[in-house]
């Protein structure tokens, strides 16, 4: 991306290098794109393609200066009541747990369905050459993450299953 990228490959490697696991849509990566252009942030340059004229982003000096200068700020620790699985577990109190269980157990498809998004992401950037200390960095955060939240599952079945 250091000579620039189109919004659909920003799109790309946010979702290669997130595994799916962003909640970013192909529409929200094109506005920002658009915004940070407009604020100076990224330069747009046009070139031909095989059916139409296509834009490529590339840093300003501005956008750069940005971007180390939020590199050097403190990195937040993550919120930790701020997923749906923290608001089901606290409406134990309000429902029965087989109810609770039931939804949460749920997740497990979808968390194994972005591990694999992970593991495919993972060739693809490999495949075509992005594959540095970042990206493995980037892959072993998501999969703990995953992983996290999968023991945490099984936990809580341990736990809730019982009383079904």
């Amino acid at each position: 991306m250091h000579d620039g990228a189109s919004p659909y490959e920003v799109e790309l490697l946010i979702r290669d290098g997130a595994g799916g696991a962003l909640g970013y849509s192909k529409s929200q990566v094109y506005k920002q794109v658009k915004v940070l252009a407009a604020s100076g942030y990224l330069s747009p340059r046009t070139l031909e393609g095989k059916t139409r004229p296509k834009t490529y982003y590339s840093l300003t000096d501005k956008g750069l200066d940005a971007v180390r200068a939020w590199l050097r700020t403190r990195a937040r620790a993550p919120k930790l009541d701020d997923s749906e699985a923290f608001i089901r577990i606290r409406a134990l109190r309000l429902a029965h747990p087989s109810v609770v269980l039931e939804g949460l157990l749920e997740m497990r498809l979808e968390l194994e369905d972005r591990a694999d998004d992970l593991r495919q992401g993972q060739r693809r950037m490999k495949a075509k050459g992005h594959w540095d200390t970042a990206a493995a960095l980037e892959f072993d955060l998501q999969r703990a993450k995953i992983s996290a939240y999968l023991g945490w599952l099984d936990r809580v079945e341990d736990e809730l299953a019982p009383v079904r």
